[in-house]
């Protein structure tokens, strides 16, 4: 599920893509992204846990019929559900 999760720091409010994985019966799997997200999506509350390589995290986005919601590097990043 796309998602991101803002980081309130001393220099203000920042927002970081996230992948989150849920496997039933696991607990979910929260991945930092190299890029964001076209659309609305959810906000994360917990924190990235893992980080992947950029081929591996586009073998994952494809893997789960997520491409199309990837956002182009450089654009602004989604607004997000509250």
């Amino acid at each position: 599920m796309p998602a991101i999760y803002k980081v309130n720091s001393e220099h203000g409010w920042s927002i970081r893509p996230v992948l989150v994985v849920r496997v039933p019966g696991l607990r979910p799997l929260t991945i930092n992204c190299p890029r964001g997200w076209r659309g609305k999506v959810a906000e994360e509350k917990k924190e990235p846990e893992f980080v992947v390589s950029e081929a591996d995290w586009r073998m994952l986005v494809d893997r789960l019929g997520l491409g199309t919601r990837v956002a182009v590097k450089g654009s602004h990043l989604p607004t997000y559900k509250s």
